[in-house]
């Protein structure tokens, strides 16, 4: 990804002759530049107050170099500066604005392959597709639960297709200490859910209870998250018990 202070002059340059262009009058705030910087640094980790910080401080410095040229050559009057002073603050909103709009839009889509990913994880241990014991470890540190059991699956008939049956499933549960990762198939919700101890079960319970609206099925527990011997399509895997236990 690079460094974020890489591209600084760049950054700069563009938004001065943004800024300059706008104050004119003849030309419209140009915001795509702003809306690219967003996303970058939000790609670079960079924290969204940091940024916003260092544009609220480009601006101070701009203005108080423009309002020291007019002072300076006196070209301009008290009127004409009180007037740029107010087009100023709105180049900053559209500005600031359009960067906060190209971070959240990067944040969003990271979000959303990281969701991707840890989808296709549960499918892969659900489906016991060939993963060695060091790639069901690296799954596991991915989806946040630990390598070795007790785990159960669950599976929750969903109310339409690419709709949740249990929506925040996976937030409630942490909420109470639980940690468990999903995966939305067209007709269930499934899930792996690990249980420290009987009162994680009784957790698990009512969280279902209280947000299902439709069947769901727990299948009994079991030790070893790789599900190589015992895929979903076995009649013995954990997601088939959970699977038939949702069913009609």
């Amino acid at each position: 990804m690079g460094s974020p202070w890489l591209d600084p002059e760049e950054a700069c340059r563009t938004h001065v002759g943004n800024a300059l262009q706008a104050l004119t009058g003849q030309v419209p705030l140009d915001t795509e530049a702003a809306a690219g910087i967003g996303r970058r640094r939000a790609r670079q980790n960079v924290p969204l107050p940091s940024v916003m910080t260092a544009y609220r401080l480009g601006v101070k410095y701009f203005w108080e170099t423009v309002v020291a040229e007019a002072t300076t050559t006196a070209l301009v009057g008290n009127d004409i500066l009180v007037a740029a002073a107010s087009a100023m603050w709105e180049i900053q909103d559209g500005i600031t604005e359009a960067m906060v709009s190209g971070y959240h839009d990067a944040v969003a889509q990271r979000l959303l392959a990281g969701d991707q990913e840890r989808s296709a994880l549960v499918e892969a241990l659900l489906e016991g597709r060939s993963m060695d014991a060091d790639a069901v470890w690296s799954a596991a540190e991915v989806l946040g639960v630990p390598r070795e059991g007790p785990f159960v699956v669950v599976a929750a008939e969903v109310p339409g297709i690419g709709r949740q049956a249990l929506p925040d499933i996976a937030a409630l549960l942490t909420r109470r200490a639980v940690r468990s990762a999903w995966r939305l198939r067209p007709e269930l919700q499934l899930g792996i859910v690990h249980l420290r101890t009987p009162r994680d079960l009784r957790a698990l319970i009512e969280v279902l209870r209280d947000r299902a609206e439709r069947r769901v099925g727990v299948s009994p527990a079991y030790d070893d998250l790789d599900l190589r011997e015992t895929p979903c399509a076995s009649p013995r895997s954990p997601c088939a018990a959970a699977t038939r236990a949702a069913a009609p």
